[in-house]
């Protein structure tokens, strides 16, 4: 998304000098888009959804210790990348 699409929906999201309902972490300017990471406690509001994204896992950023989350939400919508094939 653009950087100005952003200023544009982060007052959903940044309240009182917080963020509610996620953790987010602005990546900054990537290629031509603006580039953060949130993290959803609860449901994703319907003005983001059409952002999300999914990287391969371990990618640009993580959140520290919910790797396997990640993992399993991207699995849920690429069932056929590398990622996701189970070794036995």
């Amino acid at each position: 998304m653009s950087l100005e699409k952003w200023e544009e929906l982060k007052p959903i999201i940044y309240v009182n000098d917080a963020y509610v309902n996620c953790a987010v972490v602005e990546l900054g300017q990537i290629n031509t888009l603006y580039a953060f990471d949130i993290m959803w406690f609860d449901a994703i509001p319907d003005e983001f959804a059409i952002y999300e994204v999914f990287p391969d896992p371990i990618g640009v950023h993580t959140f520290a210790g919910c790797e396997e989350l990640y993992t399993q939400r991207f699995c849920d919508f690429n069932p056929l990348s590398q990622h996701c094939n189970e070794t036995p």
